[in-house]
């Protein structure tokens, strides 16, 4: 049965004990005048470590968490205008799509599977150092890191399960695609026939019509969520 947790629980892996904080759920003028007590008000008390930038069905994402998923290639903000607008959206998108997945539990990823999803974070990183270096720094332990990784295989495994049901594109379309698309099929400099690509052409078609899916699951999602992004 689905259970009704109000948390978004991707937020557990970047949660600082310097601040951890839980916002009631609320919308609307409600919400924004809490979040901006909690910017004005308390932090004339204190230096400002960090700044709330959203809350997500009563959760938090702050600077430093969007800091964190950059570093780790948890987001894809290649080519934006704003990187750190560009990542605070995905990652409202993620948590969104991860208090959905709770609601189903898809299974629990193998311990070799979550290490398995940690190696390419870790390959984005010189060397073991710097990787550690900068997880200190952003105050991700050994256990958060895991998380992270575990909630990626298990959003993971709940898009597989929800959208596996796309259908193959019919040969015409497989056609029209290689037509518009026949300079990407090379190899060593001889263009490849149709038939030798329909297998990928097939791929990526059914990747294309997954993402969109996917991209309507996400607004869908939005608009029925308490969602809340403070104005930089």
């Amino acid at each position: 049965m689905p259970s009704d947790r109000r948390h978004a629980p991707w937020r557990e892996p970047f949660r600082l004990a310097r601040r951890t904080r839980k916002v009631h759920p609320t919308r609307g003028p409600a919400a924004a005048a809490f979040v901006l007590f909690l910017l004005s008000g308390t932090a004339a008390a204190a230096p400002v470590i960090d700044r709330v930038l959203a809350v997500v069905q009563g959760s938090i994402v702050t600077l430093s968490d969007v800091q964190t998923a950059m570093a780790l290639g948890l987001v894809n903000t290649a080519g934006a205008d704003d990187p750190v607008g560009s990542a605070l959206e995905q990652l409202v998108e993620r948590s969104l799509q991860l208090i959905e997945v709770e609601r189903y539990s898809p299974p629990e990823p193998t311990a070799a599977e979550v290490q398995a999803r940690l190696r390419p974070i870790r390959a984005r990183f010189p060397d073991e150092e710097s990787f550690r270096r900068t997880a200190a720094a952003l105050g991700l332990t050994d256990k958060r890191l895991q998380a992270i990784a575990r909630d990626d295989l298990r959003l993971r495994t709940h898009l597989t399960q929800r959208f596996a049901s796309v259908t193959d594109p019919a040969d015409e379309e497989i056609a029209r695609y290689y037509r518009e698309h026949q300079q990407e099929f090379v190899r060593d400099g001889v263009p490849l026939t149709l038939g030798e690509v329909v297998p990928e052409v097939r791929r990526r078609l059914v990747a294309a019509r997954r993402a969109e899916l996917v991209d309507e699951w996400s607004r869908q999602l939005r608009q029925r969520a308490d969602v809340l992004v403070i104005p930089r």
